[in-house]
């Protein structure tokens, strides 16, 4: 039986379900009837046509519109937000490229001259990501058979050279890495929330929705660990979400991260001044109980710790600015994510650990992402294994 219900665009919507393997699956929706009357009547003519065999994609309808549709039923607010972002992102280029074009009239030629143009005014990396969620559609719809064939067997990804990130900029080196540390743990710097965070990301390498979701319970003092089980979300994902916790990345990204004595000392102290502070104060509180918690008791922004993080490495000496007072390659919260996964890869931790360590949804993402540490690893351990063996001689 079809679902009705009312969003916060006061506008009627219907979904249907199947039970498959005993589980509910989604199989379509639909909205913006303004009318409950309306919308019922449509999802009573989807399910007859279901429960007899005749229900058939409209053939007519746009790549867009298919594309809207299938997120909706099968991907919307069942992920994090960034993953979500992922498939938002995919529609505004379908929307650029294909416009109104209907999904069963995209050739071959038309998806490759997609991401032919795509290419030439992003990375390769942003056009990778696009073809991932966009094929993603197209091959099930070529497995339902709502297309005969699929558009995107054999497509090339290609991209802007000159947009690419640089490594340098992706990785901060070890000594300014150890140098921001340093910083960060000293008792003048520790007692802030921004601070505080980008400290405990630079020796974990959380996510910084991770660690913005970061709650006291999930702190262990006692084992000297922290439990990830959420995320923070600073946006809406639609008019029927609000900023908040969410689901993490991926399945493996619930974990549990070891962290350093030194880190657990700090983070004791932390939490005593920000309890003193707390209780000092008439209007502060902490319901959530977040370990980073801003006035407005809310986790603190990732632009704001992005703009504190510029500026102490500006202070420090690891960035520079240009002649426009502008920051020269600035490391962003993400950075600090790949600089520790570096930092552990570089010094013999084994692969899967640090997989697992930073949540990855497989070893390969881990192995992909970081080959070049992994490679150097390698090349350090053929130049001692060739020193022991011309030891025989």
């Amino acid at each position: 039986m079809a679902y009705l219900y009312k969003r916060t665009d006061n506008l009627w919507h219907w979904r249907i379900n199947r039970t498959i393997d005993g589980k509910r699956v989604p199989i379509n929706s639909k909205g913006g009837f303004k009318l409950r009357s309306a919308a019922k009547e449509e999802a009573e003519c989807i399910e007859f046509e279901l429960k007899h065999g005749t229900y058939k994609v409209d053939p007519n309808i746009s790549f867009a519109s298919y594309y809207e549709n299938w997120f909706n039923t099968y991907y919307k607010n069942k992920m994090s937000y960034a993953s979500n972002l992922h498939f938002t992102n995919a529609l505004r280029v379908i929307k650029e490229y294909f416009k109104y074009k209907k999904i069963t009239e995209i050739t071959r030629d038309d998806y490759q001259n997609m991401l032919n143009d795509f290419g030439k005014h992003h990375a390769k990396e942003t056009a990778s990501s696009r073809h991932i969620y966009i094929s993603k559609c197209l091959k099930a719809a070529y497995h339902d058979g709502v297309i005969k064939k699929d558009p995107t067997w054999g497509a090339k990804v290609t991209g802007n050279k000159n947009l690419e990130k640089k490594e340098s900029d992706k990785f901060m080196d070890f000594a300014d890495f150890k140098k921001l540390i340093t910083y960060l743990s000293s008792e003048d710097h520790w007692k802030t929330p921004n601070h505080c965070i980008i400290l405990t990301m630079c020796m974990t390498g959380l996510r910084y929705e991770e660690a913005a979701a970061l709650t006291w319970d999930c702190v262990d003092f006692e084992h000297g660990t922290l439990v990830i089980n959420k995320a923070w979300s600073e946006h809406s994902q639609d008019n029927d979400m609000k900023p908040g916790f969410g689901p993490t990345k991926n399945a493996n990204s619930n974990r549990t991260v070891a962290i350093d004595e030194k880190l657990v000392t700090t983070l004791k102290h932390y939490k005593r001044a920000q309890d003193i502070r707390i209780l000092k104060s008439r209007t502060l509180s902490n319901p959530k109980h977040l370990l980073f918690c801003e006035r407005n008791l809310k986790p603190v922004a990732n632009g704001g710790v992005n703009k504190d993080l510029k500026l102490i490495c500006y202070q420090l000496g690891i960035i520079k600015k240009n002649r426009q007072g502008r920051y020269v390659h600035p490391y962003t919260s993400h950075s600090l994510r790949h600089t520790h996964a570096s930092v552990l890869l570089y010094n013999h931790i084994d692969v899967a650990y640090v997989s697992k360590r930073l949540g990855h949804k497989s070893i390969m993402i881990t192995y992909n992402t970081y080959i070049h540490i992994i490679r150097e690893a390698q090349a350090r351990e053929d130049e001692k294994v060739e020193q022991t063996l011309m030891g025989f001689y």
